[in-house]
C-alpha cells in the first residue's frame, strides 16, 4: 500500500493510511480465528484491480460489539483497487455486514 493509501469508506474511528487497517484486520482475525478467504473473481486492468470473494469463519470472539457466538458464518465482500504502478492508493469497498448480522442472529448495540 502506498503511504498516503485512502480506504473508501473508513471504518469508525479509523486511521488513515496503512496503519489504519491493521486493527481491523487484527479484530477480524480475533473474532474469526479460523478466518478463509476465497477470492472468487479477480479482474485487471491498467491501473486497476477488482475482487470479489467471501470470508467465512467460526465466530469465536466479539466483533462490532457482537460477543462470540460460535455460529460458522459467510460472508461476501468486493474491493475495487487503484494502483500507482506498484502499490494499491485507493481501495473502495463494501463487505456483506446485513448477511453477517442476520446469520449471527444480532445486530450491533445502538450506541
Amino acid at each position: 500500500m502506498a503511504p498516503d493509501w485512502d480506504d473508501i469508506p473508513m471504518a469508525p474511528g479509523q486511521e488513515p493510511g496503512p496503519q489504519g487497517i491493521k486493527p481491523i484486520i487484527g479484530s477480524l482475525a480475533a473474532a474469526f480465528p479460523d478466518v478463509k478467504i476465497v477470492i472468487h473473481d479477480l479482474l485487471q486492468v491498467p491501473g486497476r484491480v477488482a475482487v470479489r470473494a467471501e470470508i467465512s469463519g467460526t465466530h469465536q470472539g466479539p466483533i462490532f460489539g457482537i460477543a462470540p457466538t460460535g455460529k460458522h458464518v459467510s460472508f461476501r465482500l468486493h474491493e475495487f483497487h487503484a494502483l500507482d504502478g506498484a502499490r494499491i492508493t485507493t481501495t473502495w469497498h463494501m463487505e456483506d455486514w446485513f448477511g453477517l448480522f442476520l446469520q449471527l442472529g444480532q445486530f450491533p448495540p445502538q450506541s
